[in-house]
C-alpha cells in the first residue's frame, strides 16, 4: 500500500478507536500514525526543491507536535480508569469530544492539502 493511501485508511482506523473507548489501542495507533508520518511523510516533503512543499512540511510538522501532545497527555490521563467510569464523566467526555474534533479537523486539512502535495512533488 502507497504511503498517503495508508496515512487515509490510518485516519478511518483513528476515528473508528475513539468511537470504541479503547485508549490503549487508540494511543498506540496514533503513535505509529505520528511515527509514520514523521519518517516519511515530512521529510519527503522537506527534501523537495520548491519552496511550497518545504514550508507545509515544517508548518505541518510543528502543528502535528502541537496537536500529539494534547492527545497523548490526554490519554495518558486516563487510561487507567476504567471505560465505564469514564463514560459517566463529565471531564473526560469534553476533553474527548475536543480531541475528537481537532483530529477531524486536522485529518481534512491533511487529507485536502498536505496529502495532494505529497503527490505532486514526491511522486510527481
Amino acid at each position: 500500500m502507497d504511503l498517503i493511501q495508508q496515512l487515509k485508511q490510518e485516519h478511518i482506523e483513528i476515528l473508528r478507536l475513539f468511537e470504541g473507548m479503547d485508549l490503549r489501542l487508540l494511543k498506540e495507533t496514533i503513535i505509529t500514525h505520528l511515527e509514520l508520518e514523521n519518517n516519511l511523510l515530512y521529510p519527503a516533503l522537506a527534501k523537495c526543491k520548491e519552496k511550497e512543499p518545504k514550508e507545509l512540511s515544517l508548518k505541518f510538522s510543528k502543528e502535528m507536535i502541537g496537536i500529539s501532545k494534547k492527545t497523548l497527555v490526554f490519554f495518558g490521563k486516563y487510561e487507567k480508569i476504567n471505560v465505564l467510569k469514564l463514560r459517566k464523566d463529565v471531564e473526560f467526555n469534553k476533553g474527548l469530544a475536543e480531541r475528537i474534533m481537532e483530529i477531524k479537523k486536522r485529518f481534512a486539512i491533511e487529507e485536502s492539502i498536505l496529502f495532494p502535495a505529497y503527490e505532486k512533488y514526491v511522486r510527481g
